[in-house]
């Protein structure tokens, strides 16, 4: 697919799901931004069911990335951006960017 605006990809570290695994898939999406989150200690993250639920990380991850890019919430932005970006400097988290996430200025 080729996705028209920027792209949150997470799983977790142990992904086996996807047959090239998640590196591949940031890499072959080259035309947007694309920030990718591996986490730690989950083989697989899904945001169906009871686990996208408060206090869980990829309900964080997913409700900031949603206040940011829909609501225009700039207050959520530091979750993603700036040397001291929450995803970023979460040790349970390991943060990929492509050349055009890397590229942006905002």
């Amino acid at each position: 697919a080729k996705p028209h605006g920027p792209v949150l990809l997470f799983t977790g570290n142990g992904e086996t799901e996807i047959p090239a695994g998640p590196q591949a898939t940031i890499e072959a999406i080259t035309t947007v931004p694309v920030i990718l989150g591996l986490y730690d200690g989950q083989a697989h993250i899904t945001v169906i069911g009871d686990q996208l639920a408060p206090g869980k990380p990829e309900f964080t991850v997913t409700t900031a990335w949603l206040r940011y890019w829909v609501n225009g919430d700039d207050a959520a932005k530091r979750y993603f951006w700036g040397d001291n970006c929450e995803i970023c400097s979460d040790a349970k988290w390991m943060v990929t960017t492509n050349a055009a996430w890397d590229a942006q200025k905002l």
